[in-house]
């Protein structure tokens, strides 16, 4: 997770980080992708679920 959007619950306390030996995963993070198709109006929570990772990421 980014850490950006679970520092306040790891210093909560509620969630622990976890270190991977051997962690693939890129120092700047993965790409997400979100598809759909474009010949299809996407709904109410589509939408809002694109939205919401637009604005976010």
């Amino acid at each position: 997770m980014p850490e950006h959007l679970v520092a306040e619950l790891v210093s909560a306390g509620s969630l622990v980080p976890l270190h991977i030996e051997n962690d693939p995963t890129p120092e700047e993070g993965l790409t997400i992708y979100a598809a759909h198709a474009r010949n299809q109006p996407l709904g109410k929570a589509g939408q809002w679920l694109l939205d919401d990772l637009r604005r976010r990421l």
